[in-house]
């Protein structure tokens, strides 16, 4: 089928795929290293970073869906329907397994390949100084994570990720290679926005897992077993106070 497809095609898709991604890039790391320091900081900067999450996930996904004429109301009610079957039904059981295995193996393998590897970041200069509701710095951190790295992050995520780069991708190469490459840029992201290494090997098997899924079912699956796993690590973490 793909061979049906002009190269000319082939060659803008692959441009518009990568384009996106250098977009995501840039977009969360200036809105994670400079807006959320010029923003008043909402209890604890922990907040701030979640809040610039917002911003860089409604910019992108909310101009990316215009572009698209997407009707949103559908595609989250879409995103729900993923959501109840992954926690009530047995057909994503082995999904959820294989994410849990990868958050298990290779959490490992990265500290023993990267440990210490850090890389430079660039953050603002520039400091607000006002502090908002310091009294509700706890329970803002609390909820803040659980609804922008549990529920709002995931969504956004992949309906960037497997609703447009997988996409695109796979319609200018084969579509193994289009969900690797997409998991790779999906995990460099995460390496370029934290200046690290630390969690490559993890984010990529996840990003593999959700390109599986997204290419059998759609980004919105993909989107319900991310928002499980990453509500699950965000109630782990807390519960753990790593973050």
């Amino acid at each position: 089928m793909k061979n049906m497809i002009p190269r000319r095609l082939r060659f803008i898709d692959a441009c518009a795929a990568f384009a996106l991604v250098g977009l995501i890039v840039g977009t969360e790391y200036v809105c994670r290293h400079y807006l959320m320091f010029w923003l008043p900081t909402l209890g604890t900067l922990r907040v701030n970073d979640m809040l610039s999450l917002v911003f860089a996930y409604t910019f992108l996904a909310g101009g990316l869906g215009l572009l698209l004429r997407t009707n949103w109301i559908e595609e989250l009610a879409g995103v729900g329907q993923a959501l109840r079957d992954c926690v009530t039904s047995s057909r994503y059981t082995k999904w959820i397994i294989a994410a849990a295995l990868s958050l298990s193996l290779f959490p490992v393998l990265d500290r023993l390949l990267w440990a210490g590897m850090q890389l430079p970041m660039f953050t603002s200069s520039a400091r607000n100084s006002n502090v908002w509701l310091p009294t509700f710095a706890p329970v803002l951190k609390i909820a803040s994570i659980i609804f922008v790295n549990g529920l709002f992050v995931p969504v956004g995520e992949e309906f960037l990720w497997r609703g447009f780069v997988q996409p695109r991708l796979a319609r200018a190469m084969s579509v193994p290679l289009a969900i690797g490459i997409t998991a790779l840029c999906f995990s460099l992201k995460h390496v370029v926005v934290d200046a690290s290494f630390g969690r490559f090997l993890t984010i990529t098997a996840l990003g593999i897992i959700f390109g599986i899924v997204a290419q059998r079912k759609s980004w919105k699956a993909s989107a319900a077993l991310h928002i499980v796993i990453n509500m699950l690590s965000s109630i782990a973490a807390l519960a753990l106070g790593s973050i």
